[in-house]
């Protein structure tokens, strides 16, 4: 008898001990959810006294409780389109597919480009997704500049002998001025794969449209007694469309919340009378989340021969210069 009692108190008090812990949890409940009307007078204050987890709720900084963790928009698309302005100076060879013109080389120098400015700009759109981005450029270029060559001549080169005139073979050279008026129209198309925080890698390709017009004095020769020769103006247009598949890489040490510093390069083509490169490095400010300013210096070569004889056209040309643009982010 004394056992049963004694295994029933131990049960009571379990029991109540139980009950007690039960109801000290719902009293801990509704103390903590103010009244519905203290609710509606204060719709703030239930966002106060949930329970955070490092400590107690602080009045007056509700949203460090609600709010969640930052978004993670790294897959989510974005938006770059940048025009600009580009100063550049040209240096190379060309030749035109003349019998009297032969390959004139152009230089044009950094004074001559800033005194005497033309039509040229850059168009950059990029769309970025997570690690991939898709890249479309475009440079236009419009100049005018003096041209050089050495006309190389072997005929017949008649000099006085004896009161008369001796006549045979033999070569002869002279120099060759003029002017060319060229345009120049590139479009690059690029994908890249982001391999690291600053390393990006690029396939694509490049395509060229050339319009040249060469206007020279060139020196001719005949055969006589007397020997002569004569000065003609030889005016030569082309126009000539071709492509080149690249691949490249760029690479961004620095990307702050406003400054950024980038090196682009891509380099490619067909065979050695058709191929390409191109090295631009670049710095930008950004002014806001949308606007930004950007600084580059663009080093383009374009080598590219086709045909032979009076069909030949070339046009080796490096184009290099500053080049400032607006970039806009969305």
């Amino acid at each position: 008898m004394h056992v049963l009692r004694l295994m029933g108190s131990v049960t009571w008090r379990v029991r109540n001990a139980r009950y007690a812990h039960l109801l000290a949890v719902a009293f801990a409940l509704v103390t903590a959810v103010p009244p519905l009307a203290a609710q509606r007078a204060c719709p703030a204050c239930l966002a106060v006294t949930a329970i955070p987890s490092g400590g107690p709720p602080v009045p007056g900084n509700d949203a460090a409780f609600v709010a969640g963790p930052p978004a993670r928009n790294g897959d989510r698309w974005r938006f770059t389109v940048m025009p600009g302005i580009l100063s550049p100076t040209l240096g190379g060879a060309a030749a035109a597919g003349s019998t009297l013109l032969p390959a004139y080389h152009v230089n044009l120098t950094s004074h001559e480009a800033f005194a005497d400015p033309a039509g040229s700009g850059v168009l950059y759109i990029e769309a970025a997704s997570g690690p991939w981005s898709i890249a479309l450029g475009g440079t236009y270029i419009d100049r005018k500049q003096p041209i050089t060559a050495v006309y190389q001549f072997i005929g017949t080169v008649c000099t006085p002998f004896g009161g008369g005139y001796a006549c045979g073979a033999g070569p002869d050279s002279s120099r060759v001025t003029g002017s060319m008026t060229g345009t120049q129209s590139n479009v690059e198309g690029f994908v890249f794969r982001q391999l690291s925080a600053p390393i990006e890698v690029m396939i694509g390709a490049t395509g060229n449209q050339v319009r040249t017009n060469t206007s020279a004095i060139v020196p001719t020769y005949g055969s006589g007694s007397g020997g002569f020769s004569t000065m003609q103006v030889d005016v030569k247009s082309h126009n000539e469309v071709w492509g080149d598949p690249v691949i490249g890489a760029r690479w961004t040490p620095v990307d702050g919340t406003h400054w950024h510093v980038r090196l682009f390069g891509d380099a490619g083509g067909i065979n050695h009378s058709n191929w390409t490169w191109q090295v631009l490095p670049s710095a930008g400010y950004r002014l806001d989340t949308v606007f930004e300013l950007s600084l580059a210096y663009r080093a383009l070569s374009t080598n590219y021969t086709a045909g032979s004889g009076t069909a030949v056209f070339k046009y080796n040309m490096t184009i290099v210069g500053p080049q400032l643009g607006l970039a806009i982010h969305i």
